[in-house]
């Protein structure tokens, strides 16, 4: 008896993503939020600069709610750098695969975490204006370097932000492909 069995293996129903992507992909949300948090201490370290140099000219709670701010911003910094720093170390060797929803998981968190920079980085040049304004003692020249920082930082998150945006989107899409489909 040579019969032959012809038998078909079920088609891949979930597209699978290796591991590599996955490392990728929070390399990248590592990446920029370390930028972000680079930015964050230089700024603080302006504030504290001119603090120190100008308290005779300003009231000492003049920069209070700016260095609240700051803080705030330098907390969410620190504490995903670790969570994505974790990530990348656990993926760095794996060679197991993933799928859309969990680079939808990585992006997403990538995107909500540059929105909250943006959204405190907003405040904090927002704040500054307000300083400045009720500084009189001070120039404008004085905080040049300072509003520059933080243009760039406001400039990278939101970059950084519709980034994430667009990957999230992608997955999202093809995570409600393998669902539905």
């Amino acid at each position: 008896m040579n019969a032959k069995a012809n038998f078909q293996l079920p088609e891949q129903s979930v597209p699978f993503h290796n591991a590599k992507k996955l490392l990728d992909a929070y390399s990248i949300a590592l990446e920029t939020t370390t930028q972000i948090q680079t930015l964050i201490i230089r700024i603080s370290k302006n504030i504290v600069f001119l603090k120190s140099r100008f308290e005779n000219d300003v009231h000492p709670n003049t920069f209070a709610e700016l260095e609240s701010l700051i803080s705030i911003t330098r907390y969410l910094a620190d504490e995903f750098n670790n969570t994505f720093d974790v990530q990348c170390e656990k993926y760095q060797n794996s060679v197991t695969q993933c799928d859309a929803g969990d680079l939808l998981e990585v992006y997403g968190l990538a995107h909500e975490v540059h929105t909250w920079f943006s959204s405190t980085i907003y405040e904090i040049k927002d704040e500054l204006d307000a300083v400045k304004n009720s500084s009189t003692a001070l120039c404008d020249l004085v905080f040049a370097s300072l509003e520059n920082l933080i243009s760039i930082a406001d400039y990278l998150s939101d970059n950084h932000r519709n980034t994430f945006k667009i990957e999230c989107d992608k997955y999202q899409a093809e995570w409600e492909t393998v669902k539905n489909g």
